[in-house]
């Protein structure tokens, strides 16, 4: 069985934390994301996973293409696939991935796996 892995952006408050926590429970792999390292490491901490084995930190801002960039490179090279379910906590309408990624970047974003 593919390993369970969630990407969440908006991790450092509210529904994000709330979504990387209960997936963390849930036994799912997460990579939290967020503008603020500080709170990203707060959730992680929340979480219960301060080695990193079920989750990792990527901070970034989603409204730098550069950002989104980095953190899919980072994602790729760390588990080598598609995510099983991306949590996309994206305000505004001029700041958002849908708006500065590109098209690439936002297929990988919207793949599942099966």
């Amino acid at each position: 069985m593919a390993a369970k892995i969630a990407l969440v952006t908006g991790a450092s408050s509210g529904i994000g934390r709330a979504a990387a926590i209960a997936l963390s429970k849930a036994g799912w792999t997460v990579v939290l994301s967020g503008r603020r390292l500080d709170a990203l490491e707060d959730t992680l901490k929340m979480m219960g996973e301060s080695d990193g084995g079920k989750a990792i930190v990527v901070p970034g801002d989603l409204s730098m293409s550069e950002d989104i960039k980095r953190l899919f490179e980072v994602v790729k090279k760390e588990f080598g696939g598609p995510f099983s379910l991306t949590v996309l906590r994206v305000m505004g309408s001029s700041s958002s991935l849908l708006e500065t990624g590109t098209p690439g970047l936002i297929n990988v974003a919207f793949r599942t796996q099966a």
